[in-house]
């Protein structure tokens, strides 16, 4: 009985500390939340939530520090993606940052998909999805928005482009233009249809 207890108050700590990472996540604050995920992850974190924060937090710290564009450890990174794609979300924040993370890696998987004996990868910001991305981590909304308004011309992106459309507007607090956006890419991709699921129900008003 006291181990039931202890394991149902160690799950609430840890719960409770991913919900610190949402505001570390949304203010772009990438030290703590790279030590605040990380710290959950050595606790063993039943979720994908502090995988999604850390790999987002090590792009972000990289990206301060000058890494650049060919500064990335990717092994890294994409040990840190995978798990948090493989694995349930517990927070809306982690949603929204493991579809940015799509956004950062998608083109690169599929390159790795593709390739052949000592090929080298690198993230490719040339790509709209993964620059405009970027964009959005560094501030620049207006190039961000250039980017994914590129992504939704060409039909093998236009779905994820829609979709940075409304991570740019989220990180903008436009929430409703985050819902007409998400709206915008369909229901192709399961963080999408429950980003727009939970902008709905935040949109209903309250009844006193």
């Amino acid at each position: 009985m006291i181990d039931a207890e202890v394991q149902v108050n160690s799950s609430a700590i840890r719960l409770a500390a991913l919900r610190q990472c949402d505001d570390l996540f949304f203010s772009l604050n990438f030290t703590e939340l790279s030590q605040l995920s990380s710290m959950l992850i050595d606790q063993h974190t039943e979720y994908g939530d502090a995988y999604a924060f850390r790999c987002f937090a090590l792009l972000g710290n990289t990206q301060v520090n000058g890494g650049g564009e060919y500064g990335y450890d990717l092994v890294e990174l994409l040990r840190d993606y995978f798990p948090a794609c493989e694995r349930a979300l517990a927070t809306e924040a982690a949603t929204v940052c493991r579809l940015f993370l799509k956004l950062v890696f998608g083109e690169l998987v599929k390159r790795i998909a593709r390739a052949k004996p000592g090929d080298k990868f690198n993230l490719q910001k040339t790509d709209p999805l993964c620059g405009g991305a970027f964009a959005v981590m560094e501030g620049e909304f207006e190039k961000a928005e250039e980017n994914f308004a590129r992504a939704i011309l060409e039909p093998a992106s236009r779905v994820y482009g829609h979709a940075g459309m409304a991570m740019l507007k989220l990180f903008d607090s436009d929430m409703d233009g985050a819902l007409y956006a998400f709206s915008q890419a369909g229901i192709e991709d399961d963080d999408i249809t429950s980003l727009a699921h939970w902008l709905r129900r935040e949109a209903r008003p309250v009844l006193y």
